[in-house]
């Protein structure tokens, strides 16, 4: 008498979470993407440029610019790729916006305590400021 085993296709593995941190400043590349999986069948690659790769072993990217990224994950056979249910975006920090700007005028022909004011929020962090003079001739 004969046995009758079942053949299958080894488990597909889950992506449990994906977690994404955004660059810390605008041009900066140090975004990062830590991938949770489980199931499947042995040591787990992963790609965040969709099915086509490259693969790595690591679930942790690191050095990520602001984009859109594609996470998969599949079997260390290279076997049943599955993907993130949608593309995660990093994005840079929001930029100032200047709100207002005001000038005091010198009290005096000479006097130099004339002042600039701006008012600026949004972005993230401690702010710099700069001014410059226009270059333009001075009336006579």
């Amino acid at each position: 008498m004969g046995f009758c085993h079942p053949i299958s296709d080894p488990p597909l593995p889950v992506i449990n979470s994906v977690t994404p941190t955004n660059p810390t400043d605008c041009g900066v590349q140090n975004g990062t993407i830590s991938i949770l999986a489980s199931a499947g069948t042995g040591n787990f690659q992963y790609s965040i440029s969709g099915a086509a790769g490259p693969w790595q072993s690591s679930s942790s990217f690191t050095g990520l610019a602001p984009g859109s990224y594609e996470v998969w994950v599949r079997n260390a056979t290279a076997t049943c790729p599955v993907e993130w249910a949608s593309a995660i975006q990093l994005s840079d920090p929001p930029l100032p916006v200047i709100n207002s700007v005001t000038p005091t005028h010198p009290t005096d022909c000479g006097v130099q305590n004339g002042t600039i004011s701006i008012f600026a929020n949004a972005g993230t962090g401690t702010f710099q400021y700069s001014i410059t003079a226009a270059a333009r001739p001075l009336a006579e």
